[in-house]
């Protein structure tokens, strides 16, 4: 019987350890993830709708969000061509105590576009931001955007 109550006692123990353990699915430095998008392709005159859900484990999401866009066209445009729109930032509103988010973000094709060339522009963006504490989250990249003109 004594056996017994110290094989119970070993597991009880082992199972507390692994609670204990744990990994907190939040971190310090915020995570950016995708949770939906209207496509990867902008007509001329839309736009594109992407939804992400943000965490982190203060809860000090506020402060910049940062998106990079970069023209993979075979061509690239001449300096009178490139509009010089590469990258764009915005604000994240004051949101408090608050571990996990979601961020709807609407960009119009006047802010896709990168060039006046009467090609469709195609482009790698990513996203990221940076939280009260300065700490950068993830990069989000979504490849062969294509913007029609």
């Amino acid at each position: 019987m004594n056996i017994m109550k110290t094989k119970i006692l070993v597991g009880l123990l082992a199972l507390v350890v692994l609670i204990a353990c744990k990994k907190d699915k939040y971190n310090t430095a915020p995570t950016l993830t995708l949770k939906s998008s209207s496509g990867k392709v902008v007509a001329s005159g839309g736009g594109m709708n992407l939804t992400f859900e943000v965490t982190d484990k203060e809860g000090d999401i506020s402060n910049t969000l940062f998106i990079k866009k970069t023209r993979t066209n075979k061509r690239p445009p001449t300096p009178n061509q490139d509009l010089g729109r590469d990258s764009l930032t915005y604000q994240i509103p004051n949101i408090t105590n608050t571990r996990t988010v979601l961020m709807e973000l609407n960009l119009s094709h006047a802010q896709l576009i990168s060039t006046s060339r009467a090609e469709p522009d195609s482009l790698t963006v990513e996203f990221w931001i940076l939280d009260k504490a300065l700490n950068k989250s993830n990069v989000h990249r979504i490849e062969e955007v294509v913007i029609l003109k």
